[in-house]
């Protein structure tokens, strides 16, 4: 009994510790997939290599943007089709949500053009990016306060207006929707703000 206690005991700990040493090892300092070491895989999450299409900002960057331009195209094509289906409750709903469904894009795509060209420029040499970064000032970034806003006051506006367009009700149906310009107004706003700060 005092033989098992004094060796084997320690020796089942000692080896489950070598055991779980090795594997935590194993699985922090490569990637079994690409064997990219850790550092490596911390550089690129850092944004380190640009231009050359690695990191987040490289390649990725374009990927990201690529599939965000997908998942919006499909979703503004579900809200046609609702908006089409309240056109009988809310006569020419159509033609006033793709007029500005119209200009926002127009406007989203030349702060993509501007945003793209400032990049362009840090990465030539012919700007710094603490340069960029005053020119931007603090309309870099996503949505604005005012988005945020809106998306704590009204939870679901194409919700309500898919609910109100089933039961037809006309009243709750021009509610959602003039909820759902007043957000497409707030997000044009922002984005011509940001816009002009780049300009």
């Amino acid at each position: 009994m005092n033989k098992f206690r004094n060796f084997i005991i320690p020796g089942t700990i000692a080896l489950s510790l070598i055991g779980a040493t090795t594997a935590f090892a194993a699985t922090t300092d490569t990637n079994v997939d690409t064997g990219a070491t850790k550092t490596q895989i911390t550089a690129e999450h850092n944004g380190e290599g640009r231009g050359t299409g690695e990191g987040r900002k490289g390649k990725v960057g374009v990927e990201n943007r690529e599939a965000r331009e997908t998942e919006r195209a499909a979703r503004q094509e579900e809200q046609s089709t609702i908006i089409a289906s309240a056109e009988e409750l809310i006569p020419g709903a159509t033609a006033e949500y793709e007029a500005l469904q119209t200009e926002l894009t127009t406007t989203r795509d030349a702060l993509h053009e501007e945003m793209d060209a400032l990049k362009t420029k840090v990465e030539s040499g012919e700007i710094t990016r603490e340069e960029m970064k005053e020119t931007l000032g603090d309309k870099i970034g996503g949505r604005g306060a005012d988005m945020k806003t809106a998306d704590e006051d009204v939870s679901h506006p194409w919700d309500d207006l898919e609910t109100a367009v089933e039961a037809k009700d006309a009243t709750g149906a021009q509610t959602a929707f003039d909820s759902i310009l007043a957000r497409m107004n707030s997000r044009l706003a922002s984005l011509t703000e940001r816009l002009s700060a780049i300009k």
